[in-house]
This record gives C-alpha cells, structure tokens and sequence, in this order.
C-alpha cells in the first residue's frame, strides 16, 4: 500500500544526496522516475539491458501492468542462492 510513496521518497533522498556530494542535476526519466542529465544515451542503453527486454516483449507503450507481466515472463531462474 505505501510502496510507491515509499519509493518517491527513497529516489528524493537519494537525488538530495548525490546533488549535494556530486553536485549533479537530474532529468525525467518517464513514469515518475528521473536520471541523471549529461549521461551519453549509448552508454545508459549498454547499462538497460532489462529495460529493453521488457520493452520487447510488451512493447514500449505497455501500461505497468503489462510491464509487471513482462518482467516476470522474461525473467530468468535464479540457478545459485547465496
């Protein structure tokens, strides 16, 4: 129930601390996410590889719901438990 509030207030906390130590600005990342700005979009795709499987299979307009279902049809097993 407080997931996504929870959530919002972890990624706020997290972008006060890194503009503070690192003096960095953000930039929307869609769905109420953000990135960090300047980044070169190649090497944020090389880093999004799940992203993309997602997007491949439940196209790149899926609802979240959709998205949830494509995650865990595209997900692989865990093989080794730590």
């Amino acid at each position: 129930r407080w997931q996504l509030a929870v959530g919002a207030v972890f990624r706020g906390a997290l972008a006060r601390e890194l503009k503070r130590h690192f003096d960095v600005s953000f930039r929307e990342a869609g769905r109420g996410q953000w990135e960090i700005a300047g980044i070169d979009p190649e090497l944020l795709s090389a880093f999004s590889k799940r992203s993309a499987q997602i997007d491949d299979y439940a196209g790149p307009d899926a609802t979240t719901a959709q998205r949830e279902i494509a995650a865990l049809a595209t997900r692989r097993g865990k093989d080794l438990v730590p």
